[in-house]
């Protein structure tokens, strides 16, 4: 993927769609560790931010609550506004703090969202969630350094982080730590076989080894791949292409079963795109022909 009473149940699904690859569709309130108040006749979610089902307007959790459902629905400014009253009955809850965070990042206010999350690890330093949160900013703002540290000390809180294996991969696939990504993605796919980004980043790190080894034999400074010379190395490639095929098809398998009743084109276009390319490289030398490098 207790940390936080029940915040054991949050496995990074509240991070957005922008920063990882795909929408993650189960972000519930019990995926939150929120128990909501259940919906009554007439209630429209939202309509009256905090009230509108009900609940106790002196309590953060009531707010809480209702931010889970706000969230859920993609209503990030109403999740925002139920927070920041849970936070003004509540200054130290944590769980405000990491929802509001999220929050931001998906409205693109990463400074607001490393504030809240700078926030949430003060209340907690050993809180890994909000580690793994703060890492998934700075891998939006593409500062791969800062991820990789923030993710890299999320997984030693809690060494059972599959989300945090798999967005260090991705920032591991960015530095060009190829082999260091594969291994991440891995370990990811190890604790949730349904980890789409773990999939995704781990293919594109194999892509990266294929087109890697294109460059070998016009690249002195390439390491030898043995006796075999360019032959060996077009076998490198083959094998490193198809794996990335493998795992870029199982990334849109898994999209698809989760999200049958979400449009699929605005997400997936960079998997199919991604898919494109590591076609475009592997046909050459699947037809027997010598692939030209870049």
């Amino acid at each position: 993927m207790a940390r936080l009473l029940s915040l054991v149940l949050i496995l990074m699904v509240l991070v957005p769609v922008s920063s990882r690859l795909i929408a993650d569709d189960s972000i519930t309130p019990l995926t939150l560790g929120i128990d909501p108040a259940p919906k009554r006749d007439g209630d429209k979610i939202g309509d009256d931010p905090g009230h509108a089902l009900g609940l106790d307007s002196q309590s953060a959790d009531s707010y809480i609550s209702c931010a889970a459902i706000d969230l859920q629905t993609g209503d990030y400014d109403k999740a925002i506004y139920d927070c920041s009253q849970a936070i003004q009955i509540d200054p130290k809850s944590v769980r405000a703090y990491l929802v509001r965070g999220n929050c931001y990042n998906a409205s693109n206010l990463y400074a607001r969202a490393i504030e809240d999350f700078n926030q949430a690890i003060l209340l907690n330093p050993k809180l890994a969630l909000a580690y793994g949160y703060r890492g998934s900013v700075y891998f939006r703002q593409r500062d791969y350094d800062k991820a990789w540290s923030d993710l890299t000390q999320a997984i030693q809180l809690d060494p059972n982080y599959a989300d945090a294996y798999a967005e260090r991969s991705g920032a591991c696939d960015a530095k060009g730590q190829y082999d260091n990504a594969i291994t991440d993605s891995a370990r990811a796919i190890q604790l949730d076989p349904n980890n789409a980004d773990a999939y995704y980043y781990r293919g594109s790190a194999y892509e990266a080894l294929g087109d890697k080894c294109m460059a070998a034999p016009n690249n002195s400074q390439t390491v030898q791949f043995g006796p075999n010379g360019e032959q060996n190395v077009n076998d490198l490639r083959i094998k490193n292409y198809d794996k990335a095929i493998a795992d870029i098809e199982a990334t849109i398998a898994i999209f698809r079963q989760r999200n049958k009743l979400t449009p699929l084109a605005p997400i997936l276009s960079r998997v199919y795109f991604k898919r494109g390319q590591v076609y475009f490289h592997a046909r050459p030398m699947k037809a027997g022909n010598k692939a030209a490098p870049h």
